[in-house]
């Protein structure tokens, strides 16, 4: 459910928004996008303004921001060593092992070393073969290729070593990340370690009982992780400084080229070939890298020979590429510069980071909870909020960070542009003068110990007579809490040796206050919950500003039009 914490103003607006999104939640199981797409429409072309402001400033296309195509990913090449950056091509197509270590100490100039009991544990002789024909290929690509035979590497001390998956996994290391320059961009401590610890792997992390750590000291966060997972965050941070419509993190520039090639059309004819003959005909055809990962594909029983058919005119290659896998279970994804054909189930457990560019959609953090809301509902079973292992975060307004397969990721994209032209061909709307005696609901949000101390303390200091009792049956007051998601949150922690402060995460819980009253009555709850949220500022100080700020959660709107000022919410700039 969406939780807000609203202006008396646009309750009512805001309740109706709340009821429209619990019903597409139950829909989507049928409908999923196209129902999230025709939800949104109806929010654009019955969403309220302000005040004439708001009208105008919604009406004025140069006051929406501008959102930019490019960059559509962080390159790997710029988050592993120089070294490993060099593109080379070579002819090491079924190379063994040992050859290809020669080649890259002989002909890469790269010191490396050979973990021989990690790669005896992968099932690796040094005669097998391994190798590859390289074309403008960066050595870090054909290094993380060896992870279809279970092997992987680090760098260490201008040294490469080869050793198992396994072992790669569990060497740690500990890196500091200078984001003093995120922070002069208006990113929170809290929120930006939330969304690496929620978007990186988020399984890998101490809170949750992995063995990664995450602190920080001054402008420098700290972080505990082996090497992949280093890259995965230094590739987040370098997006948040710059990024899209829609950046992945650590992703391959040719991706994006494969991606458009996939959409190009070609004319197949396969009747009972094996399936490697099919594919190296289709990779003559379209003339793009595909593989079998033989062990993925053979956990489901699929050999080189197993045979395939299907005939296709004028198709979508991605379309062919599908429809010759679907009896088999199998489907396909892109890792590391190829098209690579894998089980199905390990399909979905391959997630990727994309950071998108929502200025136009959402401007504050109501807005953006609002976003999300949205967009878990829209694939629910594959994201948290529904059940499933998706997860997001808003480091700040305008900011979306997701973490989930690129199906999702796609299929967000889709939803976020359906959303914006929707935004283009609606008009903004005035409502109606408010009845301050109309009874309306409003949720409001609020850690677990706050929302039960206001539980008791609302029908006491706000109009008591007009609250549900007993004795006053007749009365239109009422108040209920229930649970609510957890969030993370950082805490100071001890006093380090270099005489900074760490950061620890905990999980808040969170409970929200149910609250049926009028509109006057709602007006003085929310300034209420203000004051014991924050506290009254020190009369020593009144009149040199400051004010009452801050606000709790929920909403949905966009950036076409504009919310009246009030106390609580300081004017956007």
């Amino acid at each position: 459910m969406l939780i807000a914490n609203l202006t008396t103003d646009d309750a009512a607006y805001k309740v109706a928004q709340v009821s429209r999104i619990d019903s597409a939640c139950e829909l989507f199981a049928e409908q999923r996008w196209l129902v999230a797409c025709v939800l949104l429409l109806v929010c654009a072309l019955t969403r309220p303004t302000w005040g004439q402001e708001a009208v105008e400033a919604a009406t004025q296309d140069e006051e929406v921001a501008t959102i930019k195509d490019e960059p559509t990913t962080i390159d790997p090449g710029m988050l592993v060593p120089p070294a490993l950056a060099i593109r080379k091509s070579a002819s090491l197509r079924n190379e063994s092992f040992q050859n290809v270590v020669d080649w890259l100490k002989d002909e890469a100039g790269i010191e490396v070393l050979v973990d021989g009991r990690g790669i005896a544990d992968a099932g690796i002789l040094k005669t097998d073969p391994v190798g590859e024909d390289l074309v403008d290929t960066p050595i870090y690509q054909m290094l993380n290729r060896l992870s279809v035979f279970g092997l992987a590497w680090y760098y260490d001390e201008d040294v490469l070593y080869i050793t198992s998956r396994e072992e790669a996994e569990q060497r740690r290391t500990m890196l500091p990340y200078n984001v003093g320059d995120l922070f002069d961009l208006g990113f929170e401590a809290d929120s930006l370690i939330e969304t690496i610890v929620r978007t990186i792997e988020p399984e890998s992390w101490e809170e949750v009982g992995g063995s990664g750590v995450i602190n920080l000291i001054g402008d420098v966060i700290f972080v505990r992780q082996n090497e992949p997972i280093h890259r995965q965050v230094k590739g987040l941070l370098q997006a948040l400084r710059r990024h899209g419509r829609q950046t992945y993190v650590a992703e391959p520039p040719a991706h994006t080229e494969i991606r458009s090639a996939l959409k190009g059309k070609a004319t197949v004819t396969f009747e009972g070939i094996p399936i490697q003959e099919a594919i190296d005909q289709l990779i003559q055809e379209v003339k793009l890298d595909i593989r079998l990962d033989l062990q993925s594909v053979e956990t489901v029983g699929v050999r080189e020979r197993t045979p395939v058919g299907v005939s296709l005119k004028n198709t979508p290659i991605e379309v062919i590429l599908q429809a010759l896998l679907n009896d088999l279970d199998l489907t396909w994804i892109l890792r590391d510069g190829v098209v690579w054909i894998v089980a199905a189930d390990e399909a979905e457990t391959v997630r990727k980071t994309a950071v998108y560019d929502v200025r136009d959609l959402c401007r504050d953090a109501e807005e953006s909870l609002a976003l999300q809301t949205a967009i878990a509902s829209q694939d629910c079973e594959n994201w948290e909020e529904c059940g499933g292992v998706g997860t997001m975060a808003a480091p700040k307004p305008g900011i979306l960070v997701l973490y989930n397969t690129e199906s999702s990721l796609t299929l967000v994209l889709e939803l976020l542009e359906a959303y914006r032209v929707a935004l283009r061909g609606s008009k903004p709307r005035q409502m109606k003068g408010s009845d301050p005696d109309e009874v309306i609901t409003v949720f409001y949000r609020l850690e677990s110990p706050v929302a039960e101390g206001l539980m008791a303390l609302l029908p006491d200091f706000v109009e008591p007579e007009t609250w549900k009792t007993a004795e006053r049956d007749e009365a239109i007051g009422t108040i209920r809490m229930t649970a609510s998601n957890s969030d993370l949150s950082s805490v100071p922690g001890k006093k380090t040796s270099e005489g900074g402060t760490g950061v620890s995460l905990v999980s808040r819980a969170n409970s929200v206050l149910i609250i049926q009253q009028t509109r006057r009555c709602h007006e003085e709850i929310r300034q209420i919950v203000q004051r014991v949220q924050q506290g009254d500022p020190d009369p020593r100080y009144e009149g040199q500003g400051g004010g009452l700020g801050g606000g709790m959660g929920g909403g949905f709107g966009g950036g076409y039009f504009n919310i009246q000022d009030s106390p609580s919410r300081p004017a956007k700039q």
